[in-house]
């Protein structure tokens, strides 16, 4: 949905909307801090198993990605504000 570059019926889509995206990533953060609780809980109800550790990992790669797009966006940010103009 945040990578659609088709226009719907409105003729609008959601990529002319930074604000959406904005929102998706701190979705994508708040479902993993969540899940990442839950687990815990999981094993305690339920014993240990395969979704546990599928879990976990989903919730560590949900935020390596997040770092990494944010480390990105801040070198970009200080590579754009130190470009000196020709």
């Amino acid at each position: 949905m945040a990578a659609d570059k088709k226009q719907g019926w409105a003729s609008d889509s959601f990529s002319k909307y930074k604000e959406f995206r904005f929102i998706m990533t701190y979705l994508v953060i708040s479902t993993s801090s969540s899940a990442a609780t839950r687990v815990e809980d999981w094993e305690l109800n339920w014993g240990k198993d395969k979704f546990p550790d599928m879990a976990r990992a989903s919730v560590a790669l949900s935020f390596l990605a997040f770092f990494a797009f944010a480390s990105s966006s801040l070198i970009s940010g200080y590579t754009l504000c130190t470009l000196k103009s020709m």
